[in-house]
């Protein structure tokens, strides 16, 4: 729980109760006498997939910066997944990757890195936030609108229904936060409410997820815990991986871009993995026993909603974050540490506004250092889904897609550069570790043969 004197902020409402809905509240404790989720689904203490989250159903990865702040505010977190049966394991060590150019070095980076099931997670940290007495959930229950005074800028409220039916009701705030993802309304509720509607930037590289859940036999482990096999433009449109969850089980994920859409029936899923590359994904298939039907997941397109560029014309006392604000396409897994970032920024950010107890402005401060928080990972994700359309990109993109592909090319024979990969991906450190003199003489020399040997 989130302890420390409150600044007077009154009353928040957050949109949303999934895993950027349930940080935010935490973070909020320690600002507002009263935090309220409102929530479309029925929460449980079960950990069934629901209707809000269908991509729960699919491997999910958490970059280390994420799994740090997540020990921050939940002290503990990370043993008691453990303890449920999420495997603790070095990032280098316990996850080869077969890129274009080969195997990743199965050297150790010294990145711990913690796989788990999302539902799992969700529960586990729901649980924690919803003990603490400052925090009410309302579950079952949809926002259909905002409320604002006449001729003001900015929110006092929202417009909340049951959801299976019934008229709406104000619920009063003094800040509100838009949590509900990838399925958010907020764009068209502007628009209605004759304010100014975000511009929106989309690279759609036409993804699409199709996983099972499998039993991972308790004799002859692997030497993995682990595995992927990436997609890469314009050759590689088909790739898989493999995640170890709690419960002894392994998440099995076939994707395909540019269309190249994972079939659903078992026989042909199971044809799709034995044709790739990486043999591990085909072997815990075979090895394994279904646990579940194979699901499909589309809509996995990279969309930025530019709140940040609404200047004068921002609502006051709405704030946007996690995927509400932007979505990635979830192969390069940084949507949850962005939210955790995010959750972050909002916390300093009302830190710095304690002592004066006023919550003026702080929604468009927050929207410009939340944009800084999305552009590295848009910039990664996008630099190489922009490889799929049609369009040219932009000569910068273009540059970025070159240098990446001159890293991924040596990654395979060179263990340092793929720590240093490393650590930008999971957004330890910036991508100036991968621009020194030594790293750029070793980039621009000729690649060497790649590793095809797992």
């Amino acid at each position: 729980m989130t302890g420390g004197p409150k600044a007077g902020f009154g009353h928040a409402v957050i949109c949303g109760g999934g895993f950027a809905g349930l940080l935010t509240a935490h973070v909020l404790t320690e600002f507002f006498d009263r935090v309220t989720i409102i929530e479309r689904d029925r929460l449980s203490d079960g950990q069934v997939v629901r209707p809000g989250i269908p991509q729960a159903h699919h491997v999910h990865g958490m970059m280390a910066r994420g799994a740090h702040i997540l020990e921050e505010f939940f002290p503990g977190l990370r043993e008691e997944l453990r303890q449920a049966g999420a495997p603790v394991f070095d990032f280098g060590a316990a996850f080869p990757v077969l890129t274009p150019a080969g195997w990743t070095p199965r050297n150790k980076t010294g990145i711990q890195a913690q796989s788990f099931n999302r539902t799992t997670l969700e529960a586990r940290i729901r649980a924690r936030v919803l003990a603490h007495p400052h925090i009410t959930l309302l579950d079952g229950h949809v926002v259909c609108g905002l409320s604002a005074p006449p001729g003001r800028t900015e929110v006092d409220g929202v417009l909340v229904r049951p959801a299976t039916a019934g008229e709406p009701t104000t619920v009063a705030a003094d800040l509100v936060i838009d949590a509900q993802g990838r399925s958010s309304r907020l764009p068209r509720w502007l628009a209605e409410a004759g304010w100014t509607r975000p511009t929106t930037s989309v690279v759609d590289a036409r993804y699409a997820y199709a996983s099972r859940l499998y039993t991972q036999p308790a004799a002859s482990p692997p030497q993995w815990v682990c595995t992927l096999q990436m997609t890469y433009a314009p050759d590689v449109p088909r790739g898989g991986a493999v995640a170890t969850v709690d419960g002894r089980r392994w998440v099995v994920s076939l994707m395909g871009a540019a269309g190249n859409l994972p079939p659903t029936a078992p026989e042909e899923f199971e044809a799709f993995a034995a044709a790739l590359d990486n043999p591990y994904i085909a072997d815990a298939i075979r090895l394994g026993e279904p646990l579940s039907p194979v699901r499909c997941f589309t809509n996995l397109a990279n969309r930025w909603h530019r709140y940040d560029h609404l200047q004068k014309r921002h609502v006051e006392r709405l704030i946007v974050l996690g995927d509400a604000l932007c979505t990635f396409n979830p192969v390069y897994g940084q949507g949850m540490t962005v939210a955790a970032i995010q959750a972050t920024v909002l916390r300093d950010l009302l830190r710095a506004r304690r002592p004066s107890g006023c919550l003026d402005g702080v929604a468009r401060v927050f929207q410009k250092r939340a944009a800084c928080s999305v552009r590295l990972p848009w910039l990664i994700a996008t630099s190489s889904d922009l490889g799929w359309q049609e369009t040219t990109p932009g000569a910068f993109t273009q540059a970025v897609r070159w240098y990446l592909a001159r890293v991924l090319a040596h990654v395979p024979r060179n263990p340092e550069l793929y720590r240093r990969f490393v650590l930008v991906q999971h957004m330890l450190k910036g991508p100036a570790i991968l621009l020194s003199p030594h790293v750029l003489a070793a980039v621009l020399a000729p690649p060497i043969t790649p590793r095809r040997n797992p």
